[in-house]
């Protein structure tokens, strides 16, 4: 099992191949600004972004992706459901306004 952050995975590795954030940006093809916000935190890697890097490093497909827990799906499914629910309202006051207005 990993252990430790995403960017502290992406520290790791960076040290590992002795690299900077400007040569892997460069030779990834991304901006340096967008590489060093990975390595410190302050962004995660999209999941296609995450297997570019994990190829570049040498690592498992999955090696810089954080999984959701179970508590976080759900809560995501829930909000995503609330919202539903609130654009079905507003698309029906609005179906209802228009008829009203015909």
């Amino acid at each position: 099992m990993r252990s430790g952050s995403v960017a502290a995975r992406l520290r790791a590795a960076r040290k590992r191949v002795g690299k900077s954030n400007a040569q892997i940006a460069r030779e990834l093809g991304k901006d340096k600004a967008q590489v060093v916000a990975w390595m410190n935190g302050k962004r995660r890697p999209s999941a296609e972004n995450a297997r570019l890097l994990a190829e570049y490093f040498g690592e498992a497909e999955d090696a810089f992706v954080t999984p959701l827990t179970r508590a976080s799906r759900v809560d995501r499914l829930e909000k995503m459901s609330q919202e539903l629910e609130a654009l079905r309202r507003r698309v029906r006051r609005l179906e209802r306004d228009h008829q009203e207005g015909a």
